[in-house]
């Protein structure tokens, strides 16, 4: 089963005896089906549902019943209104909706174009009935229905029973002769014919099972997060050697865990991770034909895969000048170039929340599932004539559907094109869900992992075997009529929509004439008034008629004399250049305009102001939103009020609010050497002291830490350490350091040892120790090295040297042998090296990587220049677009700013904290409370390495001091889940990773359950919480 509730349906088909329990079995048929099964009903026992979403308007389907409504006598539109009040998805349906669907069978549209078409139904528009004819009657009995024409070929036997049906493309790849099975015998193709295929039986050796392709909604969102945390589980028991178990919990059998644990371990040597609720992966790799292709691994189901394949695809083009394609399904979507171009990185993060749906919008004539969809929804609304003798061919209802669509690209307010377009935004995508994703990349609260593969991953492949389905078969042709139309759309399309607000108040008139000369100047300016248009005295209008400066002409408008022959040229010799300065001049004094309301100012005849308007849009002099039209000038004012608008919307939230958006930054999925890449990379530049590094920092943000793992890191080269003036150790990274400059002279004197080795760094470059024991006539240069390291002078490319400068005290008091292993240890310490100057930092670089630490800038939280100084570059930042600023934070001073690449997210973080309790050491940047965020009466604490804070939803709700001897609760609610989280972190050395046992002395007498509950013995009076042996 594809869902959730799709597999709850088919459980509840069994044990329909009252007393009988339903029980159900899965036959996946390769390891990929296994593992969705087993999230399936890992979901299904969890109650997970999938949220139902009843369609709206459903022009399609009304249309279906006003044809036959008129089949069965006479009725006019009140009779349609009262009965569509009866019906939930028709309940938004309006009068005009009604008459346009009823001009549209009608054929209006069709005899414009003069095409002979019969009407469907027979519309009287002056007395507003309806009534029908033979054709009516035929149509409605016919060709009804709601279930779509998929071109499902008939399977029979020569002497004409019938057997089944075959999809149309295995049709198109069959031969005759060729082999297939169907029910429970194999046939052989003996004809193929338009409409059926004609078999026989034959011998089962050779026969393959046929293909179905169903029109497959997708999985939703909720469901897909349901799936991403299960998936983050088994990435997290493939770290701990417990997959195959972890798979059997989901209720697979041995034989399908053993295949699912295989292509997972593949998989994870491929992209290092599993995608899941909170990781996307971004891989690149070529094909058989060396071209480039990005698979990008989403769990977050179809209905959100597919538009961010539209605006990854979109975005691509404009970045490479190169058209995309691309596929998608439920476990993410492929991208490929027709052409050599490379798909560039970081094309998720450069994609913006509140111009997903404009674009989306925009591009959304060019996909395969708007005109699939529109033929759909011409079938259904009787558009596509009557069938003939048998089955019309699919082939014949594709090519008329993309030429209807050819001809109504442009008419946004046909019922065909909205039904269209709503179906699709709201029923097969997920329009919501999307913002909330790229929000979530944007704060990175879900993170988006970048990978060049040289193999494609194994989950890959089913979007690999569809891409080549997708350039041999074009089911949805796009004409050259509707590609212009999305193309112009497009343009416009990534720009910030103004709101109605903004648009309504930039229409309004701000003064009244006051007199008859005003009045007149009025008229010269902005062009014809209509009776009772402006609260002014009839006199004024009656004094310039009988001066003759004014005139009342036929439409029922006055106008200034002095335009009589514009007018005249506009109404009555129908000159389209006098009709668009008309027009053109009502859009910016009369303000916003429907094209009917154009059609009935001037009494031109139906679709006259259409094609002004439209014209007037692809000269940029109007604006088209909602189907109705704004002045471009007008349009654009009230998008930059909209933009302005914004910056006083912005809530003010709780102070706990910031914590929990730092505390979920934190929260990365990643193997542990790249988390601890990214964990150096977020502190790379402050300062520590030595021992907090490797007890407190790193262990805490990357589980299961290891020494090694930072020798492996120093190894490569992308980060080095380095001792500042107060004896603390600060990580830089390689590219802050300026190479091309020498090493700084000491600022005090050298011994001759210590002066003989940097004079040996210097001459030789990078040196291991073996080679400077040369600069000393053969003496060890480990004590005079670490000298130098300790004033900042040396560095080694891993952190031994720092280990033991730590532990040089006890190393002295130590035996021999330790004291000898010591020095062999330090032997493969590396490369030694002398330390460069770091490359002088401009004050916009270093408000951005102040951003990069704080994410909200205000006096309270900047680092790295004075808060004046940054003020300035903020304020000129802000001028230009490049920040955004607003009172996001209570307690802080009131000038706070955000970058406008991150606004949204961070907005979303603030609005939306994580509920999950995350424990951080007191002193870990990322915990702000007595830093940038003063302590709450009664939640104080110190900020020592041995204090840990549970943070949930930002709030301290707990605090274990003294390495865990003494926990203090402020929550007692959250204690329990506060405590399950600290015991799984020390299992996986993220706490107190020297220690081997936790011993919590002092507690709230409330407190003992949930320790107990936690995982912690009770040891006399002190309750022990143990580390498993060799974690």
């Amino acid at each position: 089963p594809r869902t959730v509730s799709s597999a709850l349906q088919r459980l509840g088909r069994a044990g329909h005896n009252p007393g009988r329990v339903s029980v159900m079995l899965m036959f996946p048929r390769t390891p990929a089906e296994a593992l969705a099964s087993g999230l399936t009903a890992e979901v299904m026992r969890a109650g997970g549902v999938e949220p139902c979403r009843p369609p709206r308007l459903c022009l399609d389907v009304l249309a279906q019943h006003l044809v036959s409504l008129a089949a069965g006598g006479r009725y006019d539109l009140d009779d349609v209104l009262v009965l569509l009040a009866r019906a939930y998805p028709f309940r938004d349906v309006t009068r005009d909706d009604v008459r346009a669907v009823l001009e549209m069978l009608a054929g209006d549209e069709e005899h414009a174009r003069d095409i002979p078409v019969r009407p469907r139904l027979l519309y009287d528009r002056l007395s507003g009935q309806v009534s029908g004819d033979s054709y009516s009657r035929l149509l409605a009995v016919s060709t009804g229905g709601t279930i779509p024409d998929r071109g499902l070929y008939t399977v029979r036997t020569e002497q004409g029973v019938i057997l089944g049906q075959l999809d149309e493309e295995f049709v198109f790849e069959a031969r005759l002769g060729d082999k297939f099975l169907l029910g429970t015998f194999a046939w052989k193709i003996r004809k193929v014919q338009k409409d059926a295929v004609i078999v026989a039986q034959t011998s089962s050796a050779g026969a393959l099972p046929p293909f179905w392709k169903g029109d497959i909604r997708g999985r939703s969102l909720q469901t897909g997060q349901a799936f991403g945390a299960l998936l983050r589980r088994l990435g997290e028991a493939h770290d701990s050697s417990g997959l195959i178990q972890a798979l059997q919990e989901l209720g697979l059998d041995a034989e399908n865990a053993e295949a699912a644990e295989s292509m997972l371990r593949r998989q994870i040597a491929v992209t290092g991770v599993l995608p899941n609720d909170r990781t996307l992966l971004a891989e690149h790799f070529r094909d058989e034909n060396g071209t480039w292709q990005l698979m990008v691994h989403s769990v977050f189901g179809r209905q959100v895969n597919e538009p961010l394949a539209i605006l990854a695809s979109e975005q691509a083009k404009r970045l490479t000048g190169t058209v995309i394609g691309y596929v998608a399904d439920d476990d993410g979507f492929l991208l490929f170039p027709y052409g050599d171009a490379q798909l560039p990185d970081n094309l998720l993060l450069s994609l913006r929340p509140e111009t997903a749906e404009s674009v989306l919008a925009a591009a959304l004539p060019l996909t395969p599932l708007f005109n699939i969809v529109f033929r759909y929804n011409a079938a259904r609304a009787l558009m596509m004539g009557l069938r003939k003798a048998g089955r019309q061919p699919l082939w014949v209802q594709r090519m008329r559907a993309a030429e209807l669509l050819d001809a109504l690209a442009d008419q946004e307010s046909h019922p065909l094109i909205r039904e269209t377009r709503r179906e699709c935004l709201e029923d097969h995508w997920n329009l919501d869900g999307v913002r909330s994703i790229l929000a979530g990349i944007r704060s990175g609260a879900i993170r988006v992992r970048e990978l060049q593969a040289e193999q494609p991953s194994p989950l890959s492949l089913p979007l690999r075997q569809q891409t080549e389905a997708a350039m041999m078969y074009d089911y949805a042709p796009t004409l050259p009529g509707t590609r212009k139309a999305a193309e112009t759309a497009l343009a416009q399309a990534d720009l910030i929509e103004p709101d109605p607000e903004q648009l309504a108040r930039t229409g309004m008139r701000r003064k009244i004439p006051q007199d008859a000369e005003q009045l007149h100047s009025l008229l010269m300016v902005e062009g014809d008034l209509e009776a009772g248009e402006l609260e002014v005295p009839a006199a004024w209008l009656d004094n310039l008629h009988r001066d003759g400066r004014a005139r009342y002409i036929e439409p029922g408008i006055w106008i200034a004399a002095e335009e009589h022959d514009l007018y005249a040229k506009a109404l009555e010799a129908q000159d389209q250049e006098a009709r668009s300065r008309l027009v053109r001049r009502l859009l910016r004094y009369r303000g916003a305009q429907t094209a009917e309301q154009v059609d009935t100012r001037y009494m031109w005849p139906e679709g006259t102001a259409q094609a002004i308007l439209s014209d007037l849009c692809v000269k940029n002099s109007a604006v088209c939103q909602d189907l109705v039209y704004y002045h471009a000038q007008l349009y654009e004012r009230a998008r930059q009020e909209t933009i302005r608008s914004r910056r006083q919307q912005i809530r003010t939230v709780p102070s706990e609010r910031y914590a929990a958006l730092l505390a979920d930054r934190l929260q990365v999925t990643a193997p542990p050497q790249e988390r601890l890449g990214l964990a150096l990379d977020k502190l790379s530049g402050q300062a520590f002291l030595p021992a907090w590094w490797e007890s407190v920092l790193l262990p805490a943000r990357v589980p299961g830490y290891r020494p090694e793992q930072l020798d492996l890191l120093l190894a490569g080269g992308q980060f080095s350490w380095r001792f500042t003036p107060e004896q603390a150790i600060c990580f830089q990274r390689d590219a802050d350091y300026d190479w091309a400059s020498d090493p700084e002279p000491p600022d005090w004197p050298l011994t001759a040892g210590e002066q003989a080795v940097c004079d040996a760094l210097r001459k030789w470059g990078a040196s291991f120790m073996s080679r400077l024991a040369g600069a000393l006539d053969g003496a060890s240069p480990y004590e005079i090295l670490l000298g130098l390291a300790e004033k900042g002078l040396v560095q080694a490319d891993s952190f031994i040297p720092v280990r033991q400068w730590l532990n040089r005290e006890r190393l002295v008091q130590a035996p021999v042998k330790q004291r000898v292993r010591a020095r062999a240890a330090a032997l493969s310490a590396g490369r030694w090296s002398c330390v460069r100057p770091l490359k002088p930092l401009s004050a916009e670089q270093l408000v951005e990587r102040a951003f990069d630490q704080a994410v909200i800038l205000c006096r309270e939280t900047i680092s790295g220049l004075p808060w004046d100084q940054a003020l300035d570059i903020l304020s000129l930042w802000e001028f230009t677009g490049r920040v955004r600023r607003g009172y996001f934070v209570a307690g802080w001073s009131g000038m706070q700013f955000v970058r406008d690449a991150d606004f949204a997210a961070v907005v979303l973080a603030l609005e939306q904290p994580p509920d999950p309790v995350v424990w951080l050491p007191a002193v870990d940047p990322a915990q702000p409370w007595g830093k940038s965020l003063t302590h709450l009466p009664d939640r104080s604490f110190l900020n020592v390495p041995g204090t840990l804070v549970a943070l949930r939803a930002g709030l301290p709700v707990a605090v274990f001091e003294r390495q865990g001897q003494l926990l203090r609760c402020f929550d007692p609610e959250s204690l329990p889940g506060a405590l399950k989280a600290f015991a799984r972190g020390f299992s996986d050395r993220r706490f107190y990773p020297q220690a081997s046992r936790v011993a919590v002395r002092q507690y709230p007498p409330d407190a003992a359950k949930a320790l107990q509950a936690a995982g912690f013995v009770r040891d006399v009076m002190d309750f022990v919480l143990f580390r498993e042996a060799g974690r």
